[in-house]
């Protein structure tokens, strides 16, 4: 009988460990939340995450815009958009980029009219609405956008070429745009939404270098396919 139970006992055991092994490995393997009897949810580690400290957190408060700082905002934009008007005009109009330029800068001209009319007249009567502000963020999206695109065409003219008045008058107007009206479009993204925007893409690109064509050109016989100009009227640099 003896005997018997050591037997009995391997055999008791052969049979339980493969089970044993298998929950071990279960285990072992299984996500956190197998290891415990109660839901995630219940856990206090689970209450902390996804409770007040995750709302909180993440969650702000919704950010109510001030027409009246809006307004003040809109007044700034409105003098760099007529000084970028005023220098657009006194450009020649005869380069391959006139036009775009041109349109350009009329339609940041309109666009800013607009959104400052609307804004005074709520900033007057002290009232607000959810449309009123939808109807800004359009027109500062709108704004942002074709000042880029002034920008592009600015420094595309400048690389192409253009005459040494023209060619300063460009570099200055992409000033006016870097250091004048994107500083007051972001500052209108903030007051609208309570955060800026992304970056503006125009401050990667290269600066225009003088033109093989124009004022700073190597070779004074040459002249812009584009624009038809003789060579007699195009000022130099020595």
């Amino acid at each position: 009988m003896s005997r018997l139970l050591p037997i009995a006992t391997i055999i008791m055991m052969a049979i339980t460990s493969p089970q044993a092994r298998a929950q071990i490995t279960q285990v072992d393997g299984a996500p956190p939340q197998a290891l415990h009897s109660a839901p995630l949810h219940d856990s206090g580690y689970n209450d902390g995450y996804d409770g007040h400290i995750y709302h909180d957190y993440w969650h702000h408060p919704p950010h109510t815009p001030s027409v009246t700082q809006l307004d003040t905002y809109a007044d700034q934009l409105a003098k760099v958009a007529r000084h970028l008007h005023e220098d657009a005009h006194r450009l020649s109009q005869d380069y391959e980029h006139s036009e775009s330029i041109e349109r350009y800068v009329d339609q940041i001209d309109r666009l800013q009219q607009h959104m400052h009319q609307i804004l005074h007249e709520a900033a007057e009567a002290n009232r607000t609405s959810t449309g009123l502000i939808q109807h800004i963020k359009s027109d500062v999206r709108q704004v942002k956008s074709l000042l880029n695109q002034l920008y592009r065409e600015l420094q595309h003219q400048g690389f192409d070429g253009a005459r040494t008045n023209d060619f300063h008058a460009m570099a200055h107007m992409r000033q006016v745009v870097v250091s004048e009206a994107n500083p007051l479009i972001r500052q209108l993204e903030v007051a609208l939404y309570g955060y800026t925007q992304p970056q503006d893409v125009h401050r990667s690109f290269r600066h225009p270098v003088p033109s093989p064509w124009y004022p700073h050109s190597r070779n004074p016989h040459s002249r812009n396919p584009h624009s038809g100009i003789p060579h007699s009227e195009i000022h130099h640099h020595h």
